[in-house]
C-alpha cells in the first residue's frame, strides 16, 4: 500500500504537469525530490529497492531509444566538439570545486573530476522541458541529446582516464613533498662524525658498506606512506650528484658529502638536474 501511495503521487504529479504544459518526466522528477525530502525517505527507499534494477533498466533504455542515429551521423564533427568541450569544461569545474573549495587533494580532485565530466541524467529532463516551453528547438535538443548519451557511454573509458590521472598527479605531489620532507626529516646540516656514520648504518639495510637506490628510497619515505615514496629515477639523481666512483651506490665518504650539503639545495639541484 505504501509502494503503491509513493508510485501513485509520482504519477499523478507527472499528470499535472502534462497538464500545466511540461513534461510528465519534469513532473516525476519534482516528484521525487518532494518524497526524497520527506520523513518516509528511508522507508521509500526500502520498499523500491527491489524495483530499482527494474527501473533503471527501463530509464537508461528510454534514454538511448531518444537517440537520433540521423543527428549522429550529420552532425558527428559537432558532436565530438561539443562532447570534448562539455568534458573539458565539467572537468575543470570540478577539479577547481575539489581542490578550492572542498579541500580535497590534487589527485582525489582530478579522480572525482574525470569521472564525473560526462553527462548526467537530469540533462534529459531539462531538455525535454525546454523544448515543452519552446526554449529549445527540436533539433538542437536532439543534438543535445545525442552529446549527453555519447558521454555518458564514455563513463568506463573516463573512470580508466580518472586513475591515470590521478595517479601522475599524485607522482607529482610526491615529489614536492619529498623534496620538503626530506630535509625536515632528516637534518642534513649535521657535520658530528658520529651522527653521520650511525645515520650511513641505518641506511645501509644490507651491511654492504655502501647505499643502493633500494636502501636510500626506503629511507627518504619515513615516516611518511607510499604516497610520498621518490621514484627510483630520482633517487638516482640524487645519487648521481655525490657519487664519485661512478658505481651507482653512495659509499661513506659520498654519503657524508650528502649529508653535510646545503639544506635542500644539493637536493633540488639534483632533481632538477635530472629533470632537465
Amino acid at each position: 500500500t505504501f509502494v503503491a501511495a509513493s508510485l501513485l503521487v509520482a504519477c499523478g504529479m507527472g499528470i499535472v504537469a502534462e497538464d500545466l504544459g511540461l513534461s510528465a518526466t519534469t513532473g516525476a522528477f519534482a516528484a521525487g525530490v518532494l518524497l526524497a525530502e520527506s520523513g518516509y525517505r528511508a522507508q521509500i527507499e526500502a520498499d523500491i529497492k527491489p524495483f530499482e534494477g527494474i527501473l533503471l533498466g527501463v530509464f537508461f533504455v528510454t534514454a538511448g531509444a531518444s537517440l537520433d542515429p540521423a543527428t549522429v551521423m550529420t552532425e558527428w564533427p559537432t558532436l565530438l566538439v561539443g562532447i570534448a568541450t562539455f568534458i573539458a569544461i565539467k572537468f575543470s569545474v570540478i577539479f577547481a570545486a575539489g581542490e578550492f573549495g572542498l579541500g580535497l587533494s590534487r589527485s582525489d580532485s582530478a579522480r572525482v573530476g574525470m569521472l564525473l565530466a560526462g553527462g548526467g541524467e537530469f540533462a534529459f529532463v531539462v531538455f525535454k522541458l525546454a523544448e515543452d516551453l519552446g526554449v529549445l528547438p527540436e533539433s538542437l535538443v536532439k543534438l543535445l541529446t545525442a552529446s549527453v548519451i555519447i558521454s555518458m557511454s564514455l563513463t568506463p573509458l573516463l573512470g580508466e582516464a580518472a586513475e591515470w590521472v590521478g595517479a601522475k598527479f599524485e607522482d607529482l605531489e610526491a615529489t614536492d613533498r619529498s623534496r620538503i620532507d626530506w630535509a625536515d626529516d632528516y637534518d642534513i646540516n649535521l657535520t658530528d662524525e658520529k651522527r653521520i656514520q650511525e645515520a650511513f648504518e641505518m641506511f645501509d639495510d644490507d651491511g654492504s658498506g655502501a647505499i643502493s637506490s633500494a636502501e636510500l628510497q626506503l629511507v627518504l619515505t619515513r615516516p611518511g606512506t607510499a604516497e610520498e615514496k621518490l621514484s627510483i629515477r630520482e633517487i638516482d639523481a640524487i645519487i648521481a650528484r655525490f657519487d664519485d666512483n661512478g658505481d651507482g651506490e653512495l659509499q661513506y665518504e659520498e654519503f657524508a658529502k650528502l649529508w653535510t650539503a646545503k639544506r635542500r639545495d644539493a637536493l633540488g639541484t639534483a632533481l632538477n638536474g635530472d629533470g632537465g
